[in-house]
């Protein structure tokens, strides 16, 4: 991991957090406005990172979002966590047949990827048969994953520590629900 991507990091999460510098500030607007430019920043510099462009297609302004995404598909068409992005965004549009199959898309990429995983087991939950819960949790045990910022918060924690992955695929649902709401 780059230098600039963990002083990006850094200071972008302090504007999220509303920790102001020394200088006076001139309301919510001007933390939105350096988020902005330290993301478009990280981009410049860090331009296959998917996780950056996953966050600027959410963080953008909902008539922007389509156009975001078609530019973070162009550089990162096969980044599981692009693709999550553009799954998500046809999901809140209602779009379900087109979310299906990317984030179908998320975990053929990437079997690995629990994210993936959790997304596509709490759009069965809400779109899909029981049978087909069933056949993701198989799968998702199968495949035993490992990856994902979401999937290692709730497996690495120690309240956690003898939760099997369907278990973890479970515990991640209530988090996925705040966060599709969210980003309505």
């Amino acid at each position: 991991m780059s230098i600039d991507y963990q002083l990006f990091c850094f200071f972008f999460f302090q504007a999220e957090d509303g920790i102001r510098d020394a200088q006076e500030s001139r309301g919510l607007g001007d933390v939105y406005k350096r988020q902005s430019y330290m993301l478009s920043r990280g981009l410049q510099e860090c331009p296959k990172n998917g996780e950056l462009w996953a966050l600027s297609i959410e963080l953008e302004p909902k008539a922007t979002r389509k156009a975001k995404s078609v530019d973070a598909m162009k550089h990162l068409e096969n980044d599981p966590h692009v693709v999550l992005a553009v799954a998500k965004l046809f999901w809140k549009e209602k779009k379900y047949e087109k979310a299906r199959k990317w984030l179908e898309r998320v975990i053929i990429l990437n079997p690995k990827f629990g994210d993936g995983w959790a997304y596509f087991y709490k759009y069965i939950q809400e779109q899909g048969t029981t049978e087909e819960k069933q056949e993701v949790i198989n799968k998702c045990v199968e495949a035993d994953p490992n990856q994902g910022k979401l999937w290692i918060s709730i497996s690495k924690d120690v309240k956690n520590w003898s939760f099997n992955n369907q278990e973890i695929l479970q515990k991640t649902q209530p988090i996925i629900e705040k966060e599709m709401t969210r980003l309505e």
